[in-house]
This record gives structure tokens, C-alpha cells and sequence, in this order.
């Protein structure tokens, strides 16, 4: 399970999501944040596979590709869920 926890205990992003307003005018804006981070923290993950980098990938072990794999489809279901729970809310909130 070191695989879960290398992609549940990544930082944060930097980047924000500057069009939302300030926490209290938008309850959700926390839950997008989480949203967002994750999907830019897959992003670059899935960066590496791609041109040269790529090559930093097939490099590595098999055990280490499989674990980067994992990692991204532990994100990637992280993301999806994510904003299963934003959809919920926001129907919710939509409906009241």
C-alpha cells in the first residue's frame, strides 16, 4: 500500500483557482481546490511519460513503473471521486 500513500500525501498545488470567490461566498470552493490540485499533480506525473522525458520512465524497473502507474490510477480515482462528491454537492445545493 506505499503507492497509496505516496499519492494521497502529496502537497498541495500552487496554483489556486483565482476566478472562485473567498471560502465563505463559495462553500464548495475548498472541495475545487482539491479537485484542482490533484488533476495538475496527475498532469505532471503523466508528463514524464511523454517525450523525452519518457524515456526517465522506461528506464526504471519494473517495480517502479508499475508503482508509478498505480500512483496515477490511485490520483485518477482520487479525482473521480473528488468530483463525485462536488456533483453531489452541488445538486444538493441547487435543489435547496
Amino acid at each position: 500500500m506505499s503507492e497509496t500513500i505516496i499519492a494521497t500525501n502529496l502537497p498541495p498545488s500552487t496554483h489556486s483557482l483565482a476566478p472562485l470567490a473567498d471560502a465563505s461566498r463559495h462553500p464548495h470552493r475548498p472541495l475545487l481546490e482539491d479537485v484542482h490540485a490533484r488533476q495538475l499533480q496527475l498532469r505532471a506525473l503523466l508528463a514524464v511519460t511523454l517525450d523525452e522525458q519518457g524515456g526517465v520512465l522506461r528506464t526504471q524497473s519494473q517495480e517502479m513503473r508499475e508503482g508509478f502507474l498505480l500512483a496515477c490510477s490511485v490520483m485518477g480515482e482520487e479525482v473521480r471521486q473528488l468530483a463525485q462528491v462536488l456533483h453531489v454537492r452541488l445538486s444538493a445545493s441547487q435543489a435547496a
